[in-house]
């Protein structure tokens, strides 16, 4: 999503005074340009921008149904 320009970082923001309770200053959003903060999991902005993306079709999630009794064990449980 980043190489097709649907998704690029934004400005960092100031970190909010006083600091919340969830604040980690251990983690970065690398959507906010590594703020600190909170990681990219706990990033709201972000994920209200990938749903915006699926809501406007940009982006199609798909998933895949696998029948585990036809697959074929390839020795990698070995």
């Amino acid at each position: 999503m980043v190489a097709l320009g649907e998704l690029t970082p934004i400005p960092t923001n100031k970190p909010p005074n006083p600091l919340p309770f969830w604040y980690d200053p251990q983690a970065k959003c690398d959507y906010h340009s590594r703020t600190i903060g909170y990681d990219i999991e706990r990033c709201l902005t972000l994920k209200h921008k990938i749903q915006d993306l699926k809501d406007s079709k940009h982006l199609q999630l798909h998933s895949y149904k696998v029948d585990l009794r036809t697959t074929i064990d390839e020795g990698l449980n070995k």
